[in-house]
């Protein structure tokens, strides 16, 4: 049985913050999600668990179809 959680699907590398804050996402990283220079990504965090990188037009259309879904099961 191959386990639900595969590292090589999850940890693609790692980073250090430099002096003024900043990160670089691996290349791999990038690569993956078809980040180019210039793409806006939304931060998020729940508590204190980990910090989260999505594409914010993803993000965004992702709480468009929320919102709407929200709407329909309050509507019934």
């Amino acid at each position: 049985m191959k386990p639900s959680f595969n590292p090589d699907d999850h940890l693609l590398g790692s980073t250090v913050m430099g002096e003024r804050g900043q990160v670089v996402i691996p290349k791999e990283f990038r690569d993956k999600m078809n980040l180019e220079p210039g793409s806006r990504l939304v931060v998020m965090q729940h508590g204190d668990g980990p910090v989260c990188l999505v594409k914010a037009d993803e993000m965004k259309d992702f709480v468009k179809a929320m919102y709407e879904k929200v709407n329909s099961v309050l509507e019934k």
